[in-house]
């Protein structure tokens, strides 16, 4: 079980998912769409069974939120896909890992939601996402681990982190929404957390992300702690965006925290923050 084909292998996730796979000596086949297009049903059996891995992670998504509004791409991708690669990994005996999100939710939540509690989403990135479980979940024999994660900032791609950092160069004050709470995620952090898990085999939806939560406000402050810009909270009204996000969505992890037994589910997203800090 040691060859793994990572998709969308150029994205922010796949290239830590590349780099722990690769420390632990895992074999990685990794592809972005110039080498696998996951919308072309065709072309991802037939590369399946070319390159015959005993795992696929699926790293490969529309992650612009307010662009799913109006780009009916991104639900092929991130929904219709799924059945391609459920299918012929079923087909293949390939155990599929994919990535899913908080948005799947409504916004009806005051506690952390469990991996069972009833989806309904409010915008258009999680309905796209959504469609994307339900066909990973009609494929009869597929070995699968679904990670619901959130709030995500990498080093490689475009994240909440490096824009702060980028702003804070030319602005004395930004405005940041206080009424939105989640758990920042670095995929660093969620990319050797989801290694570990390999050798544990997990089968379901899990929920990933560090212990605790915070608002955007609060993140945004802790990430320019030592600039000299001022950081404003301001309601969600006042910053209208074409998708709506809900208020909470915090992802609870007692799931993962039962079946997992690792120092690193103790990381606080401060924590995670300041490492990411340090990598930059």
């Amino acid at each position: 079980m040691n060859k793994v084909l990572v998709t969308g292998g150029k994205g922010m996730l796949a290239t830590d998912l590349i780099y722990f796979l690769k420390k632990e000596n895992y074999e990685v086949i990794s592809v972005d769409i110039e080498e696998l297009d996951i919308i072309k049903e065709k072309d991802v059996h037939e590369f399946i069974l070319k390159t015959k891995p005993n795992i696929l992670i699926n790293s490969a998504a529309y992650t612009a939120v307010d662009k799913c509004e109006s780009e009916p791409i991104s639900e092929k991708i991130n929904g219709e896909a799924l059945k391609f690669l459920s299918q012929a990994c079923a087909n293949s005996s390939v155990k599929l890992i994919h990535f899913s999100t908080d948005y799947i939710f409504s916004d009806n939540f005051t506690k952390p939601i469990s991996e069972n509690e009833k989806t309904n989403p409010i915008n258009a990135y999680g309905k796209g996402k959504l469609i994307g479980e339900e066909n990973i979940l009609k494929e009869d024999n597929l070995d699968y681990s679904i990670f619901r994660v959130q709030w995500l900032y990498g080093k490689n791609g475009k994240n909440f982190v490096d824009t702060m950092l980028k702003l804070s160069e030319t602005k004395n004050e930004i405005s940041v929404v206080s009424d939105q709470i989640g758990r920042p995620t670095s995929t660093k952090f969620l990319a050797e957390l989801v290694v570990k898990t390999l050798s544990l085999n997990l089968k379901g939806i899990y929920h990933l992300g560090p212990k605790d939560e915070c608002s955007w406000f609060d993140f945004a402050s802790y990430i320019l702690k030592d600039k000299n810009t001022k950081v404003l909270p301001i309601p969600s009204s006042a910053y209208p965006t074409p998708a709506k996000r809900p208020f909470y969505s915090v992802l609870g992890l007692e799931k993962i925290n039962s079946e997992l037994k690792d120092k690193i589910l103790e990381k606080t997203w401060k924590e995670l923050v300041d490492e990411y800090l340090k990598r930059s």
